[in-house]
């Protein structure tokens, strides 16, 4: 069994508007610290206000958690710091198992939806997980927008088209490595 898993932290979407500058983070709970109940085991993003999964069951670290499994910064998956507080999720980015095109998706509605036209710059942050079990790494991880509300019974299509993404394959177990692009918005994604 082998799977690529990345841990992402930090989400911010910001706006820039001409001819003035002016940025807001559209994602709410960007940092994963603001918590409806403390995770006690695996695949519960939906325990991290504001963000829920759909396709497969990713994962919600918080230091809140009652078991070492699902606590920062010593999780089931090994030892790793949160970037900033004490909250972090996982997703695995591709796996051979159980199947050979597995994936695993975080998604939360912004605070208010993108206008099209306008130019937005996007960044957040990952890292591979520490647990020798997880021994492929991968690229092109990213970020995309949609008006499709996709559930565990409607999953997105693997299409590999996102707004902003990396080249780089992430093998970083220690440090964070910050995922950023701009885009113009070709529609009012939520």
């Amino acid at each position: 069994m082998k799977k690529a898993l990345t841990s992402v932290l930090v989400m911010s979407l910001t706006a820039t508007f001409s001819p003035i500058l002016k940025a807001q983070n559209l994602v709410p709970n960007w940092s994963f610290e603001d918590t409806l109940h403390c995770p006690h085991v695996l695949g519960q993003v939906n325990f991290c206000a504001h963000w829920q999964n759909f396709g497969n069951t990713p994962d919600y670290y918080n230091a809140c958690a009652p078991s070492g499994d699902m606590s920062v910064p010593n999780t089931v998956l090994g030892y790793h710091n949160a970037r900033t507080g004490h909250a972090m999720c996982g997703a695995i980015n591709f796996g051979t198992f159980p199947d050979t095109n597995y994936r695993e998706y975080i998604a939360t509605q912004l605070i208010s939806p993108l206008q099209s036209g306008t130019l937005y710059y996007v960044s957040f942050f990952i890292s591979k997980c520490t647990a020798q079990v997880y021994t492929l790494c991968a690229n092109k991880i990213g970020a995309k927008f949609t008006n499709v509300i996709y559930s565990m019974n409607n999953p997105p299509p693997f299409t590999n088209s996102a707004h902003v993404y990396t080249d780089s394959i992430m093998k970083d177990t220690v440090g964070w490595f910050k995922v950023k692009g701009t885009f113009v918005a070709d529609s009012n994604y939520q």
